[in-house]
């Protein structure tokens, strides 16, 4: 709790001025570590790591330091702040990984609270995890990237944003894909939702469009003729009620057994979010897949490392918010480093998929807006054993 407390302190101060070359936020075992991000690595190792992201062009000149401005929300309730915190903190550990591939990282994190100024002139990075509103309200001139906003259809119409959290509607035509390929003869198909509402009548558009017939079911799925189903029994749930999303996953995790066996629940992962409202193998047991933005793959080594690292500057375990901090930071700050401030034109050049801890990244445009999103997720497969398989997958 010591090494937390001190971060916290050396954290806040950041917020009140710039954190230049020598960043002095690393607390370890109760003295600073000085991050020099002055210090260059050979060339080789710079070429490397940059490859993971994006392919270098000779067109653009590379800056010999990538200056950064970090935006985040300190309003709001003790939650809400301690999540932007976990955030800032994996981001500097993405600064400091950068640094010792060789890049240089000029940072200064700010509050984007609605009375703060937003200066964004002279960076070639922006990073602004403000609310949608404010971003629309302010539409800065040059690209933005935005790491935890997820009402992509109104920022990507009017502004040059690069959205990480992928879009509910490719999301959900993504969730249609893996049924298609899951789908056998003698299947059945069910779409589950209290009433109307639009992520529903999407997924039933996405599933006629793929050649998909299905029965939609409201409150009355306990009482159906389960039993003559010959082949698997399918469900998808894309509403969010979270009432009726608890009471769908306690069903189809025990009792739906009794008449079905072979049983398959398809989902968001919003479905996470009401965890608390079931048992907790109640995903495992409901065979769920699920199609998410977020997740951890903890049999990766670069995971252990960086929990690690986490442990050792921080005194705490990471949580998403971190894992999501230290991507966000490693992957922009390599294509950065690489084109400067013309990053976006960088992700459109090379579509090739870059991988992170948490997420993964693959950009486009969408229904001809002016931003670009993230249009990479993985697929979880919850298995009875209680474990978990995590697959990377790119929407077409």
């Amino acid at each position: 709790m010591k090494g937390k407390w001190v971060i916290s302190a050396l954290v806040l101060l950041a917020f009140s001025q710039v954190a230049c070359a020598q960043l002095k936020l690393f607390p370890a075992k109760g003295k600073q570590e000085i991050l020099d991000t002055t210090r260059m690595a050979g060339k080789d190792s710079v070429a490397v790591a940059a490859a993971d992201s994006v392919a270098a062009a000779p067109v653009f000149t590379p800056p010999s330091t990538v200056k950064v401005q970090l935006r985040l929300p300190l309003d709001g309730s003790a939650e809400r702040k301690a999540g932007y915190m976990n955030f800032y903190e994996g981001f500097l550990l993405g600064v400091r990984q950068a640094a010792s591939e060789g890049i240089q990282v000029d940072l200064e994190a700010t509050e984007c609270g609605a009375a703060a100024p937003r200066e964004t002139d002279g960076f070639h990075l922006v990073v602004d995890a403000a609310p949608v509103q404010q971003l629309l309200r302010e539409n800065r001139a040059g690209w933005t990237v935005v790491p935890l906003e997820t009402e992509t259809e109104q920022l990507c119409d009017s502004c040059q944003v690069a959205l990480i959290p992928g879009g509910w509607q490719t999301r959900t035509a993504e969730l249609a894909r893996w049924i298609r390929e899951d789908w056998k003869p003698w299947d059945k198909l069910f779409v589950l939702a209290p009433g109307t509402d639009p992520k529903t009548e999407f997924l039933k558009k996405a599933l006629k469009d793929k050649g998909l017939s299905f029965t939609q079911l409201g409150n009355d799925y306990p009482h159906q003729n389960y039993e003559s189903i010959r082949g698997t029994a399918r469900f998808v749930l894309v509403a969010e009620d979270p009432g009726y999303t608890a009471s769908v996953v306690n069903f189809l995790s025990g009792p739906v057994k009794l008449k079905k066996a072979e049983t398959v629940f398809y989902c968001s992962s919003k479905v996470r979010s009401y965890a608390r409202r079931f048992e907790e193998d109640a995903l495992s047991n409901a065979n769920t897949r699920m199609v998410s933005s977020y997740c951890v793959d903890y049999t990766e080594p670069q995971v252990d490392s960086f929990i690690l690292d986490f442990r050792h500057y921080y005194g705490a375990e990471p949580n998403q918010f971190a894992f999501h901090g230290y991507d966000t930071a490693l992957y922009f700050l390599r294509l950065a480093s690489l084109y400067g401030e013309q990053w976006a034109l960088g992700l459109e050049k090379d579509a090739t998929p870059a991988q992170g801890l948490l997420t993964d990244f693959r950009f486009r445009h969408e229904n001809g807006g002016k931003g670009l999103v993230n249009t990479a997720f993985r697929r979880i497969t919850y298995a009875a054993d209680l474990s978990e398989t995590v697959e990377s997958v790119y929407a077409q």
